[in-house]
Order: structure tokens, then C-alpha cells, then sequence
């Protein structure tokens, strides 16, 4: 399962949630691979496991490239992919390649068998680097602040989720309320308003200064004292991400006819009317500039074509076009 820590908002708790799940999962027993995604590399920053391309050469710049990666482990069950300053040349790099957004899940693919999880904590951006993460991602865990302002800032990061569900309609979101301020009104009053509005995972990470003290020895809070509030916390949330796996599981196991078809997201000709060999059907369609026929009178679909999300509406127009690379 691949797990994408995201929001476009800095300073909510993204890498501390990556690195204290990913310990949590690996202290439970599940073999977890951490990608380091920002080009800030917070995360290895956060494992002491930070420095340049020539120190660390299996990085994630190198793994977008395609180059043969091989995990650091951090600890038993914990690997790592780390970052280096030259993933933020990847932006310009890939957007320019065709179907750019699904290039991460590409290079995870050969990764997938070897681990129960992968965790990948995401630049603070709507970027080329996020969009990979999104469609990458079977979860989507949203960390946001107990606040209202973080609140109104989700409106944006929604939006580009649903345009990434176009290309993964499988990715199901959920926020993960953090930095939340004991005994305030504004505190609690954002909680319940965003289970009011959201699906939301059930516990509530509160502020603590250590989260800084365990950045600085390099170890997660959940492995450094694993009986600190947070920590407790986060091993639950770690039980909640187990738990919907097994029960994703057993409902795909059960009816196969749940799994979404290529033909649901995709418009393909065998999905045409039946009088489309007739002189009359064939002027029913027109070609788009991805090559392909869309029917008129059909749902507005998704594909990608050159690079970019494409959203194509009645009579084969294309209507949106997002994130293109030309």
C-alpha cells in the first residue's frame, strides 16, 4: 500500500507524521519504505540522513530518473529513499515528459512487492513533485492544523485532488487534525468542523516541543519515547492505517466487480453506441488531440494526454487542461 503524507500548506506536520508513522508500522512488525519527496529534504533531515547527491547517490532525484535505487535502512523494517537539493531540478525535468504525473508510481512499482508500505512525504507545493505523489498514492493522508485558517486552505488542495482522481480514481483522502491546542474553543471548534465536512482519521495529535528534540537526535518520537502522548498517538493512527488496509482488502476480495475498470475512467470505443459502424454514428464522434474518439452525450472523463491532466466534455472538446508540460 502506498501512503502519501501531502498538503500544500507548510508547517502542518507532514514530515513528522511520515517518520512517526513509518516507525510505528515498523515497530508493529510491517516493513516500511520512506520516499523523501521534498526537495528540502525535511525528511532525511529529520533521520540524520541528509546530505549531498555525492554522499547519498541512491536518492529520489535518481529514482524519477530511473536510475537503480537501493533503500538506506534506517532501522529493522525502516528504509529510506532520501532527498537532495538536486530533486528540485526534477520540476522542470519531468514536466516535460509525456503523462509526467504518474512517473513516481512507475518507479515504485518494482518496490511495491518488497514492502507492506510506502510512505512519501510530499513537498509543501502544488507542483510536478506533488502531483506524483497524489497519483502514486492509494491513501491520502492530509495533515492539517486545529485551525480554521488551515481549514480554508483545504478548498484549493480538494480541488487538486479531484483532478488527480482522474488519472487514480482509487485515491481516498483523509485529514489527520494536528497541533492541537489543549483547552482553546478555535481548537476543538476546528476539529469538529472538519469531521463535520471531511473523513478524518480518530486521533488528534497535540502540540509539543518534542517533535524538535527528537529532529535533533534524528529519531521519531514513537521510537524515541514511546510513551510521550503523541507518540501514543501516532501508534494509534499507525492500528487505523492497518485496519483500513485489511478491510480495503476484504471488500476487493469479496466482489471483484468493485475494482474500477479501465473503461470507467477511460472513454474507449468499445464503450460506443452500437450504431457507430453506421455513416451516422461515425460523425458522432470527434478525434481529439490525444487520438481518441469520445462519443457526444457521454460523461464528462479524464485522460492524459502530453503531459496533462485532460478533461473532455461533451462532443470531444476538451474543456480543462491542467499541469501540461507544453
Amino acid at each position: 500500500m502506498i501512503i502519501t503524507i501531502a498538503n500544500h500548506k507548510g508547517g502542518v506536520g507532514k514530515t513528522a507524521t511520515a517518520a512517526n508513522l513509518s516507525a510505528a508500522l515498523s515497530l508493529k512488525g510491517k516493513k516500511v519504505l520512506a520516499v523523501d519527496l521534498d526537495p528540502q529534504a525535511a525528511l532525511s533531515i529529520a533521520l540524520k540522513l541528509n546530505g549531498s547527491a555525492e554522499d547519498i547517490p541512491d536518492n529520489t532525484y535518481g529514482l524519477l530518473l530511473g536510475r537503480k535505487t537501493t533503500p538506506t535502512n534506517y532501522a529493522k523494517n525502516f528504509d529510506v529513499i532520501p532527498s537532495t537539493l538536486d530533486l528540485a531540478a526534477a520540476e522542470m525535468e519531468l514536466s516535460g515528459k509525456i503523462a509526467f504525473e504518474r512517473i513516481l508510481r512507475e518507479r515504485l512499482a518494482p518496490f511495491v512487492k518488497s514492502y507492506d508500505y510506502i510512505i512519501i512525504d510530499s513537498p509543501p507545493s502544488l507542483g510536478v513533485l506533488a502531483a506524483n505523489a497524489l497519483v502514486a498514492a492509494d491513501i491520502l493522508v492530509v495533515p492539517v492544523q486545529c485551525e480554521y485558517p488551515a481549514l480554508k486552505a483545504l478548498d484549493m488542495f480538494t480541488t487538486i485532488v479531484e483532478r488527480a482522481k482522474l488519472v487514480n480514481p482509487k485515491l481516498k483522502m483523509r485529514l489527520l487534525m494536528t497541533m492541537f491546542t489543549k483547552r482553546t474553543a478555535e481548537a476543538e471548534g476546528a476539529v469538529e468542523e472538519a469531521r463535520k465536512n471531511f473523513e478524518t482519521f480518530t486521533p488528534v495529535i497535540t502540540r509539543t516541543s518534542m517533535f524538535s528534540r527528537s529532529a535533533r537526535k534524528g529519531v521519531p518520537l514513537v521510537m524515541l519515547d514511546g510513551d510521550a502522548e503523541q507518540a501514543r498517538a501516532y501508534k494509534d493512527f499507525a492500528k487505523e492505517i492497518m485496519n483500513y488496509e485489511e478491510t480495503t482488502s476484504r471488500k476487493s476480495g469479496s466482489n471483484s466487480s468493485c475494482r474500477p475498470r479501465r473503461g470507467d475512467i477511460f472513454p474507449l470505443r468499445r464503450r460506443a453506441p452500437s450504431k457507430k459502424h453506421t455513416p451516422a454514428g461515425r460523425e458522432n464522434y470527434n478525434r481529439t488531440e490525444a487520438g481518441r474518439r469520445v462519443p457526444q452525450g457521454v460523461e464528462e472523463k479524464g485522460f492524459v494526454a502530453d503531459g496533462a491532466l485532460v478533461t473532455v466534455g461533451n462532443r470531444g472538446r476538451i474543456e480543462n487542461k491542467i499541469g501540461g508540460g507544453r
